[in-house]
């Protein structure tokens, strides 16, 4: 067995999900504000207007940013929550 397979194998917590959710919607919510800010001491010191090139590459770089953070909480989202699943099964099973 190998280690990648082995790590997928292990039970995840609800909590730990939580945590990496916070951790990486933390981070790219930071890349959004870094390319934002990026391209702003050549706007505030170059001319009065912007080659659409610049400006749609710079659209595209935060547009990606933005659905990284839409994926992964919609991948989020479908996880079941270990607590929740426990009670509809229980409640289901209550009902024979």
């Amino acid at each position: 067995m190998s280690a990648s397979r082995a790590l997928n194998d292990l039970p995840v917590r609800p909590a730990d999900l939580a945590l990496e959710a916070n951790h990486r919607i933390a981070n790219h919510l930071s890349m959004l504000v870094a390319t934002v800010r990026r391209p702003l001491p050549a706007i505030e010191a170059g001319p009065l207007t912007m080659p659409r090139e610049l400006i749609a590459d710079l659209l595209n770089d935060m547009a990606g940013k933005i659905l990284a953070v839409a994926r992964l909480h919609l991948m989020l989202a479908k996880q079941p929550v270990a607590g929740e699943v426990e009670a509809r099964q229980g409640a289901a099973g209550s009902r024979r």
